[in-house]
């Protein structure tokens, strides 16, 4: 935000050397004074210096925190070595680097870390960092999605759909979205009812769509909402109740797993 022009003047109010000036006027004519003879910082300017410093603070922060990952990294720790990937793909504390964030990227994959697999397909299917290839693509979305990484399940499912790196099969498809839709991930749950509102590898079935549908709403997918609130149109309000019981049903199922996972990790 441009900073406001200070003022360069401030106008004394003329008051006659005959008037009676009271201790209050006396002392705001004084403070006049002071004003037209040091103008006072405008308000925003510490506003810009505040946002300044804070910027400032928090790239010095981005900073330690990527040499602090990059030394952890360079001791052979995958988590360490994909989360240094992203600092470079992002520029977090560091220049933007996408052929340095492939490097990080794959040496944590190659120890297994599904999230680098996972990011590592999507370099290569986007042409980041390294030549675009679809078939590379696919590779690593697999590894990490066999790993139960709903981010790759989902694009493993794209890939199939789309026929990209892998010869088209609308069934698959339908098999990774499922999994990852199953894990609560919002996208893959508005592309698991785009199957069912289509019938693309998999029977045609309104209530399904409208359920999976109404569970990516839930999460905020924005298209989710307008696909399930067209597609209720087509359907009975019977059929509408039953894909909200559905919906319920999967939201309780999910709750139910998800707080059985984290007792697990609890226990000792």
């Amino acid at each position: 935000m441009p900073d406001a022009p200070n003022p360069t003047s401030v106008t004394t109010p003329h008051i006659s050397h005959n008037a009676d000036i009271t201790p209050a006027k006396k002392n705001k004519n004084e403070t006049n004074k002071r004003e037209t003879g040091t103008p006072c910082p405008s308000p925003l300017l510490a506003v810009s210096a505040q946002a300044f410093l804070l910027a400032s603070r928090r790239a010095d922060e981005a900073t330690t925190q990527f040499e602090a990952t990059k030394a952890k990294a360079e001791t052979g720790d995958a988590q360490a070595q994909c989360n240094l990937g992203d600092c470079y793909l992002l520029g977090r504390g560091v220049a933007g680097d996408d052929v340095e964030a492939v490097k990080w990227y794959r040496q944590a994959a190659e120890q297994n870390d599904a999230s680098a697999q996972e990011s590592l397909g999507d370099c290569y299917f986007l042409g980041q960092g390294v030549a675009k290839d679809d078939v590379e693509a696919v590779r690593w979305y697999r590894q990490a999605a066999e790993q139960n990484d709903a981010s790759a399940q989902e694009s493993l499912g794209n890939c199939y759909v789309d026929g990209r790196g892998v010869a088209r099969d609308d069934v698959e498809a339908v098999k990774w979205y499922r999994q990852a839709a199953e894990q609560n991930d919002a996208s893959a749950q508005l592309m698991l009812g785009n199957c069912y509102e289509y019938g693309v590898g998999v029977a045609k079935d309104y209530v399904q769509a409208y359920k999976w549908y109404n569970l990516a709403a839930a999460r905020g997918e924005t298209g989710a909402i307008y696909k399930r609130d067209s597609i209720a149109g087509s359907m009975t309000p019977n059929q509408i109740a039953e894909g909200q019981r559905l919906s319920a049903i999967n939201r309780t199922a999910a709750a139910e797993k998800a707080k059985h996972s984290k007792d697990n990790a609890a226990s000792p």
